[in-house]
């Protein structure tokens, strides 16, 4: 028996969802740790690309997008403009010769002919360290009374702290020394390690090392310097980054010193040599 047309049921239409553009992760994927710059930027190339193509075929009635709102979807992970940004500056402003990997700051910084400066952290202040060191580590001795004032300065350059490596003062009989102090006896110097915030500073190779995160020594003389440094500690900065010689500055270093792979300023007599 047919049925009669006023109690046929009407058919349901279709409901055809309309076409969203997917997230960058569908086009990109997460930024992994061992990928090169080149690659995660030819990624950025793309994505940029498939993004202008789905802007263009979406009907008008459809909200505006953008790029910068996708890399919002990627649930936490370093965007991809944050490294895009980066490498435009880097390559805007930098040299090749401005490129330092390890940036090492003696002790001398805060030091005048082996006389401690009236106001060293305000010194320390006026260095150009983020165009010296704009994407590598930066590691510089500091007295316990400096270190607060030396991690806040490195911070608002946008460095992070990650490491120190301790300077034990010994006497020659190898008992601990106890130099004077304003507060309290002094008997070690700490270089703190810092490295540069966001993806920029992760691009270069840091080995995890086994080296001794202390070093016992005794105070010896050296030109230009409050006392030398001991051999302990270039070698544990050469040994943090293996791919840096050639690309090591250090600041306030002694007078005459030569190492290979490195570029030594010294202090003399008022001028930096």
């Amino acid at each position: 028996m047919a049925e009669d047309d006023t109690t046929r049921r009407p058919k349901r239409r279709c409901a055809r969802k309309q076409s969203v553009v997917p997230s960058a992760v569908h086009y990109v994927g997460y930024v992994e740790e061992d990928e090169t710059p080149e690659m995660i930027m030819k990624k950025f190339e793309e994505l940029e690309r498939v993004m202008a193509t789905s802007t263009a075929e979406r009907p008008a009635e459809a909200g505006p997008s953008s790029a910068s709102t996708e890399l919002e979807d990627l649930g936490g992970e370093p965007a991809l403009e944050e490294l895009a940004a980066d490498q435009e500056a880097e390559e805007r402003t930098l040299t090749e010769a401005q490129l330092m990997e390890g940036l090492f700051i003696n002790a001398g910084w805060a030091h005048v002919s082996g006389q401690q400066v009236q106001d060293p952290l305000d010194r320390l202040a006026k260095l150009p360290i983020p165009q010296l060191c704009p994407i590598g580590f930066v590691f510089i001795f500091a007295d316990k009374e400096h270190i607060s004032g030396v991690v806040k300065q490195m911070y608002k350059w946008k460095f992070i702290y990650i490491e120190n490596l301790t300077w034990i003062f010994l006497h020659a009989n190898n008992s601990i020394l106890r130099l004077p102090s304003p507060y309290a006896r002094r008997s070690h110097l700490t270089m703190l390690m810092f490295r540069r915030e966001g993806l920029a500073g992760k691009r270069i190779e840091l080995r995890h090392q086994r080296n001794p995160d202390a070093a016992f020594d005794c105070i010896a003389a050296s030109p230009g310097q409050p006392h030398a440094t001991p051999e302990e500690v270039f070698i544990a900065i050469e040994t943090l980054l293996p791919t840096g010689k050639g690309e090591f500055l250090e600041l306030w270093a002694a007078k005459g010193a030569s190492k290979e792979g490195w570029t030594h300023v010294a202090q003399c007599d008022g001028n930096y040599k």
